[in-house]
């Protein structure tokens, strides 16, 4: 018998063409996920349209890197990462009034708040600022037929960011998620201490390949 072979793997910079699948990656990722759900007090309806308005944002800036994976033809994974300056001032307000208009001012406080828990957390020097790509946000397809998918996501948006002139990638992370902590661990990132985070815990995970800090 024959061994397996592996689907061969296709990695992009996404553009506008890819919202609409990149939104719904993004939403069947987070689905259930509790850690998100208790800081943000989203509905599945408000996740929805959460994802739609900040794919498009990211998609929209040039100091963001929105990378993906075909699979068998497809989009399989996805993952955004946003450089100093992201988002940029007026596509950040756009974003904003599209958030309130479309979840409402009571979930967009909800969201506002935990905006700012969340830079209070990623908050670094200056000289740290300017080679860092931050966000990691890591979105795998769960049909997608490839087993790694996400691993191979992550480390292409590590050399992708290292092309661009940024030597740290810096990522926020739910820290009950023991698997999710290893995930990054065997990609070479330090996972730093826990500290609570709107009732659950959360931690900052970075692979730094060195510069000014």
């Amino acid at each position: 018998m024959e061994p397996a072979v592996e689907t061969p793997l296709r990695f992009r910079r996404l553009d506008p063409r890819d919202h609409a699948e990149a939104a719904a990656i993004a939403l069947e990722a987070f689905a259930g996920n509790r850690f998100y759900e208790d800081a943000l007090g989203f509905d599945v309806k408000a996740f929805a349209d959460y994802w739609d308005a900040f794919l498009a944002l990211a998609l929209s800036d040039p100091t963001a890197r929105v990378l993906g994976v075909d699979v068998s033809g497809r989009l399989g994974a996805v993952l955004v990462m946003g450089y100093r300056g992201f988002p940029s001032p007026l596509r950040g307000l756009r974003f904003l009034l599209n958030v309130i208009s479309r979840v409402g001012p009571r979930r967009a406080l909800v969201y506002l708040r935990f905006v700012a828990a969340y830079e209070r957390a990623m908050r670094r020097p200056r000289a740290q600022e300017v080679r860092e790509g931050r966000g990691l946000w890591l979105m795998a397809d769960r049909r997608a037929s490839h087993p790694r998918i996400g691993a191979a996501l992550a480390r292409f948006a590590v050399e992708r960011a290292g092309e661009d002139g940024k030597s740290l990638c810096t990522g926020f992370v739910d820290g009950d998620h023991r698997s999710l902590l290893a995930f990054y661990r065997r990609l070479g990132f330090r996972v730093g201490p826990l500290f609570p985070f709107f009732g659950r815990w959360a931690v900052v995970v970075e692979r730094d390949r060195g510069g000014a800090s």
